[in-house]
């Protein structure tokens, strides 16, 4: 029977979407389809000491990390890099294989997203932003400045500095691990990565309850949801949307994350219900709640955007009664739907409206577009078929490792062990030393005159 990889990783208890698709799912499925691994899994739980989790990193096989960033995780990696293959109960245990997974193009991240903050370093069209200078948008003919370097915790040289690491890291790492082709080669044109792959997001069909939820059928509910990075997406369809809901009476919005004014002003109130943000724990059963019979999924095309997976299409379509998904043909959904197949894609507000006004029409076609897609995930992005060609992938490193990094003789190894026992005894020695000196008494002070 093979001895299990131990896999490290952090998983924050609080932690958003991206945590789950990139280390939760990969790491829960290989255990439940009982592949050779065993998951280490660290919260920050502050009932473990910093001692036995530094004892976990060390002592685990693959070291797998959503996009560490900074000094500390590069020093981190580099030390684990000297580590040389020891012996441990017989057998001879090799470092850890250090993986860096990632799902956005950091390199590229919009001055619209709030982690343009301390990551942005260039304008939409990848130009370097010179240090001193500012960025905005320009809507309406009205200008507005978004980021100016040294205001409001704003800082190109430190984002700069930031990004370097990053870069640093994608190149010590053993792997590099991405959602997206756009982001991998986004990597590779900067980093002189080891490896790097492809591993799209996964879908867990049993971690989405498939309830049956009752609904008038002269209604029909359409769903928008998105934080406010997505502006810049939602924003050019306000007037298909107020179009929309003036022709067609019998649908119903459902608007959840961000709240723009001119929701208000195009929808009455009474025909929108918006829903707050929640944390990612919830959101799986909120989203089987919603009971939508669309979805949309507008993304404006630029460096950034263009390498987002296809998330929401994948949402749309896991639930007992799947939804039809409306998508812009950017990214992933131009990449992987097929417009009148697994759902429909557009190119502007009035394709936008054009198809929108089709599907809310046509119930056969919504009830279609949604089992094809539906089967479509099924076939290509079920978890339980697609995690094990990963963890085939973390085997070859391991063996990879034992070419790259030969252990030492067994004549070497008795050295080894000679030395660092002479070390441990001196250590004890010096210890004991410390103790006499203080326990010495301490000579009293001569009285004057």
């Amino acid at each position: 029977m093979r001895t299990p990889m131990k896999v490290y990783t952090v998983i924050p208890q609080v932690h958003t979407a991206s945590f789950y698709y990139r280390l939760s799912v990969p790491i829960e499925t290989a255990e439940v389809l009982g592949l050779p691994i065993k998951g280490v899994i660290d919260t920050n739980d502050a009932a473990k000491s910093q001692q036995e989790k530094i004892m976990e990193f060390c002592d685990a096989d693959i070291i797998t990390l959503y996009q560490p960033i900074g000094e500390a995780p590069l020093n981190n990696y580099r030390s684990l890099q000297g580590f040389l293959p020891s012996k441990k109960d017989g057998s001879w245990k090799y470092p850890p294989t250090l993986i860096v997974e990632t799902d956005d193009n950091l390199l590229n991240v919009s001055p619209l997203n709030s982690a343009f903050k301390t990551l942005g370093i260039r304008d939409m069209d990848g130009n370097q932003i010179p240090i001193g200078h500012h960025i905005g948008v320009a809507n309406g003919g009205e200008r507005k400045i978004l980021w100016k370097d040294g205001e409001n915790g704003f800082s190109l040289a430190k984002n700069r500095q930031t990004i370097a690491s990053y870069l640093k890291i994608l190149e010590t790492v053993d792997q590099v691990q991405c959602s997206t082709p756009p982001v991998m080669e986004a990597i590779k044109k900067e980093a002189n990565t080891r490896r790097i792959r492809v591993f799209p997001n996964l879908i867990r069909f049993d971690h989405y309850p498939q309830v049956a939820l009752h609904q008038d059928p002269s209604k029909v509910n359409i769903l928008w949801a998105g934080g406010q990075a997505h502006y810049e997406d939602w924003f050019p369809l306000r007037e298909a949307i107020g179009n929309i809901t003036r022709k067609y009476p019998q649908i119903h919005w459902n608007i959840w994350g961000a709240q723009y004014p001119w929701v208000n002003e195009l929808i009455p109130s009474h025909r929108y219900t918006f829903h707050g943000w929640c944390s990612y724990q919830e959101y799986k059963l909120r989203l089987v709640m919603m009971n939508h019979d669309i979805a949309l999924a507008p993304l404006t095309s630029n460096l950034f955007n263009d390498s987002r997976s296809a998330i929401k299409w994948y949402e749309a379509s896991v639930m007992k009664k799947p939804a039809a998904t409306l998508a812009q043909n950017t990214a992933s959904y131009a990449r992987e739907m097929v417009d009148g197949v697994t759902g429909l894609l557009f190119d502007d507000p009035k394709e936008f409206e054009e198809k929108l006004s089709r599907l809310i029409e046509d119930v056969e076609l919504r009830k279609q577009l949604a089992a094809n897609s539906k089967d479509w995930l099924t076939e290509n992005r079920d978890a339980m078929k697609e995690v094990p060609k990963m963890v085939e992938s973390w085997e070859q490193l391991r063996y990879d490792r034992t070419l790259e990094q030969p252990h030492p003789s067994e004549a070497q190894w008795k050295v080894i062990e000679a030395e660092d026992v002479e070390e441990q005894k001196q250590e004890i020695e010096a210890e004991a030393q410390k103790g006499v000196s203080a326990n010495e008494p301490v000579p009293a002070l001569a009285e004057s005159g």
